[in-house]
């Protein structure tokens, strides 16, 4: 299987799944006498798709997606975001404002303020931040203040972006942090996301006749 394959191949399945699957081909290998490789990482790299000592960034951006979609079933606006430290997810989320009735219950939020409690510190200074759609200024400035490492972000927000699009809060001057940003991984997929949500919404809009 080339190393294209293989990658698709992993894009379809979890962080877990894949993890279970590189770890059968290990066994594999060691089964028929090749020396064992040091693990997911190494396994990655011979296939070409090693990435900042993980999958790659479409992968996580995945299960991101997979977030945003449990949001949208449940009414939400769908934005999903995951939280990776050292190629490991730590934490996942989806967008719980109507849930939690609470206007700060952004994705990003949640899943910085999860991660803080998981790791007992809220200096987050090796994470990477994956989100569906570009941040917004509250989660922007809080991924600042958490000294987050990078964000990768899906749909860009031309008209309420803090990543770069109205403004760019993650990489501001006079702020004492900066975030690295990678923005557009899967964009068109976490676009259709949000353009088919507010379809809907506009579609029962107008059979209420509001």
């Amino acid at each position: 299987m080339s190393g294209k394959e293989f990658f698709q191949v992993l894009g379809d399945l979890s962080v877990e799944e894949a993890d279970a699957v590189l770890s059968c081909q290990a066994d594999e290998r060691a089964g028929a006498g090749e020396p064992r490789s040091g693990g997911r990482f190494d396994l990655l790299e011979e296939v070409g798709i090693h990435q900042s000592r993980g999958v790659t960034d479409e992968h996580f951006m995945e299960e991101a997606l997979r977030q945003a979609r449990k949001a949208g079933a449940k009414g939400e606006v769908p934005v999903g975001a995951v939280l990776v430290v050292e190629g490991r997810i730590i934490t996942k989320t989806h967008n719980q404002v109507e849930e939690l009735k609470d206007a700060t219950a952004h994705a990003e939020m949640l899943a910085v303020t999860a991660a803080a409690g998981e790791l007992e510190d809220w200096r987050l200074t090796e994470a990477t931040v994956y989100v569906t759609k570009e941040p917004c200024p509250m989660c922007a400035g809080a991924m600042v203040l958490s000294r987050v490492k990078r964000v990768v972000y899906g749909a860009a927000d031309p008209r309420g972006g803090a990543a770069g699009g109205a403004l760019n809060l993650l990489q501001f001057d006079g702020l004492n942090h900066k975030c690295e940003v990678r923005g557009g991984v899967k964009s068109e997929e976490c676009r259709e996301l949000l353009r088919e949500f507010f379809q809907a919404k506009r579609a029962e809009g107008e059979k209420s006749g509001n």
